[in-house]
């Protein structure tokens, strides 16, 4: 019997669910779709429950192992470059950089990594994606009401990427966003050669007399801070194709984004790469694709394996040996190592013996020297720890000098800069040593905040800020690289603003 996977996506206002048959080309045996209604009362977690359950019915799919994904929202993805580390330390080593880019402890999340390492390359490009434990939790324990079980909990934007790369939507070579829109809002995803690079969840707010004006109007404008974002970051490298689905209204949207972006824009369909798909209705197709995605998953070998549903394998319990059967096996024991100590201890006497041999012989044979050396070996032991002790002293000393320059004259300089219309929210300082307190890197990361109401001078305020920060010559001194971390809109009371993170580093 051919193998069968079953996808589960829980959107912000609808659940879909399919179930693919697998084989050379993929076939679509059963899917369904359900509002989230949110007329019915009570908890969020009883509302989606029973849209499952609503889906899992009218679709007749009994399966009780799923893949999933959790919300976009619960969801970060983060890109970074590092130092190039073998294959055996990856683990380690990329979570401890990555503690660099997230805004988590590493015990409070469940992580999974993708590792791009070109050969001959110095650096590694690693692609980052992290969850807080309490949301996969919460996720969890929604699909236990309904009777499911979890077999992967994958990321929607990579889900995403597998169902365009099997209908070749994708093109190798091209750098594709590939933008998922909901109701509320819309996750932004850039990708290249099976690398994805940004990944952004957008807020679209609404307003009663022309929502889908306003609505059209802000995705404009977060679109065009991604690409920005994407170049600024990537010299050289342009978004060249966008591809559009969701569970939101976008119709006609295609064609008006094509034309104020200037490249071509499509609605995707994963019914190109499926068997039997056809029956799917056109304007329903858009809000499957990540429900297919998931089920691909179960099916085909995806262009990026990533998983944050880390699970540890039981380990099979052999049954209790009887008591007699323990204590033979220990007199045993017992008795090879009492041999074992019996023969080490002869042969280390009969090796002492021949060296202390050797040794009376060399003393036998020397010259006599009558000359009485005057060394104070106790007084030279002293001086030497006396010597090192003050070694740490200055090293130490030194060390203070220099964080108290560096954060005076920094931070004095950094109020004179600060464009009209930015603040900063907060600023700290990190700082990485090694044996005896010596630094070997220094971070000072400011987070801030821009507003105006005119909302495209935000990113033209932040992206000022950072040549301003690096002409100034007290500032930058000391400093090697001065790079916007992050940047994204944000809340501050009833006004919309644009948050952004800056990074001045130096390793010595």
């Amino acid at each position: 019997m051919a193998k069968r996977s079953v996808g589960l996506y829980i959107g912000t206002s609808s659940v879909s669910v399919m179930e693919l048959k697998g084989g050379r080309r993929p076939q679509l045996l059963r899917y369904g779709l359900a509002r989230i209604s949110p007329e019915v009362k009570g908890k969020k977690e009883e509302r989606i429950a029973k849209a499952i359950l609503k889906a899992l019915d009218e679709s007749e799919i009994k399966a009780k192992e799923v893949i999933t994904t959790l919300p976009p929202e619960d969801v970060t993805v983060r890109y970074f470059r590092m130092a190039r580390l073998p294959k055996r330390e990856w683990d380690k080593g990329v979570r401890f950089e990555a503690k660099k880019y997230i805004p988590f402890k590493l015990e409070e999340i469940t992580s999974d990594f993708q590792v791009a390492a070109p050969r001959g390359a110095k650096e590694m490009g690693v692609t980052f994606v992290a969850a807080e434990k309490s949301a996969l939790t919460q996720h969890l324990s929604i699909l236990q009401k309904v009777g499911l079980k979890a077999k992967v909990i994958e990321a929607a934007p990579f889900s995403l990427m597998s169902v365009f790369h099997l209908t070749k939507e994708i093109e190798k070579g091209k750098t594709t966003a590939i933008v998922n829109i909901n109701v509320e809002g819309a996750t932004i995803s850039i990708l290249k050669d099976k690398v994805l690079y940004l990944t952004r969840t957008v807020t679209l707010a609404k307003a009663p007399e022309e929502p889908g004006k306003l609505v059209f109007e802000n995705l404009l404008s977060e679109l065009n801070l991604s690409f920005d974002y994407y170049k600024k970051h990537f010299p050289g490298e342009k978004v060249e194709k966008m591809i559009l689905c969701g569970e939101g209204s976008f119709e006609g949207w295609d064609e008006l984004l094509g034309r104020e972006l200037n490249l071509p824009v499509t609605v995707g369909d994963f019914r190109r790469g499926i068997q039997k798909a056809d029956e799917v209705p056109t304007e329903v197709a858009p809000k499957l694709a990540v429900c297919c995605g998931l089920a691909l998953r179960g099916l085909v070998r995806p262009p990026v394996k990533v998983d944050l549903f880390l699970r540890k394998e039981a380990v099979p319990v052999a049954a209790p040996l009887p008591k007699e059967q323990i204590r033979k096996i220990i007199s045993i024991e017992v008795v090879a190592c009492g041999l074992l100590l019996l023969a080490i201890y002869f042969g280390m006497f009969t090796q002492v013996a021949k060296v202390r041999r050797q040794l009376d012989e060399v003393r036998a044979a020397r010259p006599t020297i009558k000359a009485k050396l005057m060394v104070d070996l106790l007084s030279v032991k002293e001086l030497g720890k006396f010597r090192d002790g003050l070694t740490e002293r200055l090293e130490v000393l030194q060390t203070l000098i220099d964080r108290r320059v560096y954060c005076t004259l920094k931070l004095n300089e950094l109020a004179k800069g600060m464009p009209e219309g930015t603040w900063l929210k907060r600023i700290s300082l990190e700082e990485r040593a090694m044996e005896r307190g010596r630094i070997v890197e220094r971070s000072l990361t400011l987070e801030g905040g821009a507003y105006s109401t005119d909302k495209s001078k935000e990113m033209e305020m932040v992206n000022g800020l950072l040549p301003t920060l690096r002409d100034d010559e007290p500032f930058f001194k000391g400093f090697q690289t001065i790079e916007l971390s992050s940047i994204k809109k944000g809340k501050l009371g009833e006004f919309e603003v644009t948050n952004f993170t800056i990074k001045c580093s130096v390793r010595k």
